[in-house]
């Protein structure tokens, strides 16, 4: 995304500074304190619905036309805290912040749920305890008067699950970690799993020197199984190139006694990691609506897959809240379109540029650090507002466009082309 196509509204300081361990805030005390900063950002937004709009006409009718949130992009975490939800790995009464499943229904291949809507809510916070029972905290919500694009479910409904943290960031480092317990349990086998890390990284070099430029990028930074310095991007190259290594006959015998233990078929495996990969290019894409309804038994199938192929025998197993919204991200496609439009990976592109180009200009004190960077965005839009303004006085009114036509050029006069032996 284009840096003129987005503006910042504002910015949040880090509360936690210079509490520490000392702090004795309640997490719904923090959470409040967290909603409270950001009201002072939706209440501008409330007040342009209530004075900033204007009339004009589209296609013949006379419309008022005003500002409202459409979507909430962002990671599971931020999207907690925004409705007021508990963060957790799945442990409460209804984990998943936009809906009423509970911890049971989390690995369900097919998400059939009942959605929260503003009715829930308000009918939790009658009596004690209701909003717990919602895993909710029970905080003034900053988005509670804010004009958002749903308004049935409110803040709920514009929350939506994405590829980069839901699936790159969350299901897939799951399915590495599965991959190795597949070649042993624990610390068992370690020389086979050090012959399978190497296998991997002799591809990823491998598919770096091909010319092809579509595919996903990889990374040996840190060993296969840790996914601790593994971007979301990498996460999806990385299991490309254990697509590949299925196909080689060392991954094959590395692999072999896991799959005979769990009665795993090499082709069910291989269909699982293609079913992945082609979801996450597919979603990303403009989708046709003829093909939404094939595509949700698909999702189905592609979750139950992973269940088989990858088993999970520690902690929660499959019953994760990312597995949920990998089920739900349908339903918002339906809603919002192709799932690129609301990537959680704009923000992270656009965190350059809202914060990271102004650090620099601060003093690097934390007491004061939000303070300063949002006066040097703010000083920065401000000369850029004028800039534009005042650019066809500078006779810079003109864009530069790449033109790589071929029959848009011609050459003339003679020319010489000399073949020789190369080393």
């Amino acid at each position: 995304m284009k840096t003129e196509y987005y503006i910042t509204l504002g910015y949040v300081p880090n509360l936690g500074y210079g509490k520490g361990k000392a702090n004795r805030q309640t997490s719904t005390e923090k959470l409040q304190d967290q909603h409270d900063c950001i009201r002072l950002i939706t209440d501008q937004v409330a007040r342009l619905r209530d004075q900033g709009y204007f009339w004009t006409s589209v296609f013949g009718r006379v419309v008022k036309v005003h500002v409202w949130i459409h979507i909430v992009a962002g990671d599971t975490s931020g999207h907690n805290e925004c409705t007021g939800k508990f963060n957790s790995n799945g442990n409460t009464a209804c984990p998943w912040r936009d809906c009423l499943c509970q911890f049971g229904n989390l690995s369900d291949s097919i998400a059939q749920c009942e959605l929260i809507t503003l009715r829930h809510v308000e009918e939790a916070a009658q009596s004690d305890g209701g909003l717990a029972s919602l895993s909710m905290h029970h905080i003034d919500n900053a988005f509670s008067h804010t004009p958002l694009s749903d308004q049935t479910r409110g803040i709920f409904g514009i929350t939506p699950p994405e590829t980069l943290h839901v699936l790159g960031g969350g299901v897939l480092p799951y399915i590495f970690a599965c991959i190795t317990q597949l070649i042993g349990p624990n610390k068992s086998k370690q020389a086979e799993k050090d012959a399978y890390d190497s296998l991997h990284q002799h591809l990823v070099n491998d598919v770096a020197r091909q010319s092809e430029k579509d595919f996903p990028r990889s990374t040996v930074r840190n060993g296969f199984g840790d996914g601790t310095k593994m971007s979301s991007v990498e996460a999806v190259g990385n299991l490309h190139i254990q697509l590949c290594v299925s196909y080689t006959q060392s991954g094959i015998d590395l692999l072999r006694d896991g799959w005979a233990t769990h009665r795993i078929s090499q082709k069910e495996y291989r269909d699982t990691i293609k079913l992945i990969l082609g979801f996450e290019r597919w979603i990303n894409e403009p989708i046709p609506m003829e093909d939404i309804e094939p595509a949700i038994a698909l999702v189905g199938v592609m979750i139950d897959g992973i269940k088989k192929c990858f088993p999970r025998l520690d902690g929660n197993g499959w019953d994760l809240p990312k597995v949920h919204g990998l089920a739900k991200m349908i339903y918002y496609v339906c809603k919002f379109g192709m799932a690129k439009n609301f990537s959680g990976s704009q923000g992270e592109s656009a965190l350059k540029h809202i914060v990271k180009n102004h650090a620099d200009q601060t003093q690097r004190r934390a007491n004061v650090f939000a303070e300063q960077v949002a006066l040097r965005r703010y000083e920065t839009e401000v000369f850029q507002y004028a800039f534009e303004d005042i650019r066809p006085i500078l006779g810079l009114d003109y864009a530069r466009v790449v033109n790589n036509d071929a029959n848009s050029f011609r050459g003339e006069g003679k020319f010489t082309m000399e073949f020789k032996a190369c080393d």
